[in-house]
């Protein structure tokens, strides 16, 4: 017995994607590659829906690519990577700070900055710094313009997959596996 359930519609996300990159030393450079190689599949093979797009490289700092969102274009995604290339992965992971400033990025409340965005969270999601209370963070992120959360698993050890969960749930997002670079385009 099979049911019927009709064809659905996909659900719809925001033209505007914020990506939130992790560069504490927890991404050493294999989950970092991964990172680099997901965020380019992102952009690129979703250039029809991702209209926009800024990246948060976060560890116990956070900075910002541009000073505002900019188009998906294959010139901004190369220079994007160009740039993600010269990174140091150092100090610590502090999630919290980076959902808070996920919140505000640069340049929204000005002429023609999206009013809500999707966020991919890059990251391992096992905070080491600042605050730990992932459902204080929720309740933050539930309240802002932040559309959902998209989290990716490696497989790599030391991910906190009930967090990135959580995060996913609680802000109509989802968590995908990416167990390797062959299933990052997919």
């Amino acid at each position: 017995f099979t049911p019927d359930l009709g064809a659905g519609q996909a659900a719809k996300g925001e033209d505007a994607a914020l990506l939130l990159v992790d560069t504490s030393v927890s991404s050493n450079p294999d989950r970092f590659n991964v990172w680099l190689k997901l965020m380019a599949a992102l952009l690129e093979n979703n250039r029809d829906s991702i209209k926009r797009f800024n990246v948060l490289f976060f560890n116990v700092e956070q900075s910002y690519y541009k000073s505002a969102f900019v188009d998906n274009t294959a010139a901004n995604v190369t220079e994007l990577l160009t740039y993600a290339n010269t990174l140091t992965l150092e100090g610590a992971t502090d999630l919290s700070a980076a959902l808070r400033a996920a919140t505000k990025p640069p340049g929204v409340g000005t002429a023609g900055a999206p009013a809500r965005w999707d966020t991919f969270l890059l990251s391992d999601g096992a905070s080491t710094w600042g605050e730990t209370d992932l459902f204080a963070l929720t309740r933050t992120l539930s309240q802002s313009p932040v559309s959902g959360v998209y989290a990716y698993q490696t497989g790599m050890s030391g991910t906190d997959t009930e967090g990135l969960s959580l995060l996913a749930r609680e802000t109509g997002g989802a968590v995908f596996s990416v167990a390797g670079d062959a299933e990052v385009k997919a």
